[in-house]
């Protein structure tokens, strides 16, 4: 099967508000993001929230979303790898060893179907156990795990699953390449430059 887990449970201290809420298309950044990987053909997302959880919630329609189930990580205070951590423990008696796990985060709303398809597609095929986004510093997520190795990886702190990524040896981990990674939400900064490409391609 084909699942994914969205990471939306951060704080954006740095941008002030809730960046899961920025608008964005005909929803928010977080509804964008998984209608984007809906359409990869997923069968199962499962998005963590934490800070602002009753607000994000709210804003989406779960009718109109059925694929979504919502797991909240209390310790959401304590890095991005206690968010994976919740969604593994919580979720890996639901999979099969050779089942595709994407994880996404919620804020990187230029990144098109066709990548998380992509990834997807590259661990379903059984070539390789886990592909990635390249990023000139190295793996980063999306990234995309069969269950198997999924199961395995111990995470710490804030950098969630992408030490675990650059420490494989070269060539283990398919990497994929997606300019439209770069465009994420952390600062007012950030948002502002959002808000000029949402209006472009509007």
């Amino acid at each position: 099967m084909k699942r994914a887990i969205i990471l939306a449970a951060g704080g954006s201290t740095r941008l002030g508000h809730p960046k899961q809420l920025i608008r964005w298309g005909d929803g928010n950044l977080l509804t964008h993001v998984i209608q984007t990987i809906g359409a990869a053909g997923v069968e199962q997302i499962d998005v963590v929230v934490g800070a602002h959880k009753e607000a994000i919630i709210a804003s989406v329609n779960t009718d109109e979303y059925p694929l979504v189930r919502w797991l909240h990580n209390a310790d959401w205070r304590d890095g991005q790898s206690t968010s994976l951590r919740l969604a593994i423990r919580e979720l890996q008696s639901q999979w099969n060893e050779d089942d595709a796990i994407l994880i996404a985060l919620c804020d990187q709303p230029a990144i098109e179907t066709e990548h998380y398809a992509a990834l997807i597609d590259t661990v379903i095929s059984g070539d390789f156990a886990s592909s990635a986004t390249q990023y000139p510093s190295g793996a980063g997520v999306p990234v995309c795990f069969s269950a198997a190795i999924l199961r395995l990886l111990e995470l710490h702190g804030d950098q969630g699953a992408k030490n675990w990524l650059r420490s494989q040896p070269r060539g283990t981990v398919h990497l994929l390449q997606c300019p439209e990674a770069a465009c994420d939400i952390d600062s007012p900064q950030d948002e502002i430059k959002l808000r000029r490409r949402s209006l472009r391609s509007g």
